[in-house]
């Protein structure tokens, strides 16, 4: 198993998404005639619902000119697929409803035990190409007009998808062996991010009904890198990543209270813990005296904490004003570090680091991640 996991993860026809899986060429298989089934040509894949800007840019380096979408008019309507802005490609849906192969669905019936699961898969897989017969011919009749690059789809990538893959791979003359396991090859292992990895945590009964354990899933690579500059900024005033999870205005607050002279800002820190521990003393006395008015002093404590809290934020905004400077500084951190309010794989294309510092990068990337870490990593770039 360690062997087959290993292969898989390496395997190059594999295009590794940040939001998606299951994508890859079909092609590079021998046929029985000697011939090798082409590559770059047709790709199969999961839903393409949460595709990044990054990975638009990988499949459009793949020249897609067709997307031919499985999945029926409802799961289509509970997970769009997420298009490139000015796509060069031409999208396929049929209008149909009430697919069998929504498998989440027919197996979460009240009731379900294994057998019934069991034969449930069974009789979806028994009519699965019946269910699927006017795709399949449309599918096979683009890929004979010659519309490629293309990539089928379904919505685990699996099952409609894989069939169709298994059927065209048939056709070409692909062993049957060969063709059994690149049907399995997806259920081996998935990558994914924190959402992938919630989905398949809720369908692990599914997958505990049906095949008596569930898929391994490897937590993908998840890293935000800071360069130079973004660095010095949040050295200067004591910032982490998490600081710009709040968003802008919340970081030129941060900084601005960071930013105060430094004889006002001791006159606050004083202050914070003056008053904590004068309502400490107080509330030890008032306590012996009477324990009934221990919750009033605790409450007197809160209302003086945030007076003061809320002098030291209005000091932070007049600075502000004042500074156009912190105003630049939280600009570059959350344009670089938390673009749109979100993390910044999700909107920079790891490729534009690549053209700036040169392929050295990834070998330096190579020896900073640490592959043991599942949580994000922060990672300087110099």
């Amino acid at each position: 198993m360690s062997n087959s996991l290993t292969s898989t993860l390496n395997d190059p026809r594999i295009l590794h998404l940040a939001g998606g899986h299951n994508f890859r060429d079909i092609g590079g298989y021998v046929a029985a005639d000697g011939k090798r089934v082409a590559s770059g040509k047709v790709f199969r894949s999961a839903n393409l619902a949460r595709l990044t800007d990054e990975d638009h840019e990988l499949i459009a380096a793949l020249n897609i000119r067709l997307i031919f979408d499985l999945r029926d008019n409802r799961e289509r309507k509970r997970r769009p697929s997420r298009h490139a802005k000015n796509a060069g490609y031409e999208v396929w849906e049929r209008d149909h409803t009430g697919s069998t192969a929504d498998l989440i669905s027919a197996l979460s019936a009240a009731g379900a035990t294994a057998e019934t699961s069991h034969q449930k898969m069974v009789d979806i897989y028994k009519h699965l190409a019946y269910e699927q017969a006017e795709s399949y011919t449309e599918l096979f009749r683009r890929i004979a007009k010659g519309d490629l690059p293309l990539v089928f789809h379904c919505a685990a990538g699996k099952d409609r998808t894989g069939v169709a893959a298994a059927l065209l791979l048939d056709v070409l003359g692909v062993p049957r062996e060969t063709v059994v396991q690149d049907y399995l090859l997806p259920t081996l292992v998935y990558t994914g991010g924190a959402a992938e990895v919630a989905y398949f945590a809720q369908a692990a009964g599914v997958y505990e009904k049906l095949l008596g354990r569930v898929t391994p899933i490897l937590p993908r690579f998840s890293a935000t890198l800071v360069e130079a500059k973004p660095e010095r900024i949040l050295t200067r005033y004591q910032l982490g990543l998490p600081d710009l999870f709040h968003g802008p205005e919340k970081v030129r607050e941060a900084i601005a209270a960071r930013s105060l002279p430094s004889d006002l800002q001791t006159r606050f820190t004083e202050s914070y813990a003056s008053a904590e521990q004068t309502m400490a003393a107080v509330r030890e006395s008032i306590g012996r005296l009477d324990s009934s008015l221990i919750e009033a002093a605790d409450r007197a404590r809160t209302r003086m904490w945030y007076q003061i809290n809320r002098l030291h934020r209005r000091a932070s905004r007049a600075e502000l004003l004042r500074n156009e400077v912190i105003s630049r500084h939280a600009d570059v951190l959350c344009h670089a570090l938390f673009p749109y309010k979100v993390l910044q794989e999700r909107e920079v294309a790891g490729v534009s680091f690549v053209a700036r510092y040169g392929a050295g990068l990834l070998a330096d990337l190579y020896r900073q991640i640490h592959p043991d870490c599942h949580d994000h990593q922060v990672i300087a770039v110099q």
